[in-house]
């Protein structure tokens, strides 16, 4: 799944990942720049028949000048759902995580 991300004008940028599976999932969390070049890259472990949602910048450390970009959310073998949110002071948007790719 691939997702907007931005951290900037009062904007935070974080995911949700649901595994409804019966097993713990591994998950990869590569952010990119505006330009497409990967900037940070993490792993996340979920629970079976659970979600986890987290802060972008909770999971990989941005780099102060990190205006933009994306974030691709993948795993070897574990299937996922996947929502973006984009919160800005108490307000916060969902923000769709399409099929990376595509």
């Amino acid at each position: 799944a691939e997702l907007f991300v931005t951290n900037t004008f009062g904007f935070r940028s974080a995911v949700a990942i649901a595994n409804d599976t019966d097993t713990t999932g591994q998950y990869q969390v590569n952010v990119l720049n505006d330009a497409g070049q990967s900037i940070a890259t993490t792993s996340l472990s979920v629970p079976a028949r659970s979600n986890v949602a987290k802060f972008i910048d909770e999971l990989v450390q941005l780099p102060a000048n990190f205006a933009g970009g994306g974030a691709i959310i993948s795993s070897a073998s574990t299937p996922f759902s996947a929502v973006g949110l984009l919160f800005n002071g108490s307000t916060f948007l969902s923000v769709a995580a399409v099929p990376f790719g595509q």
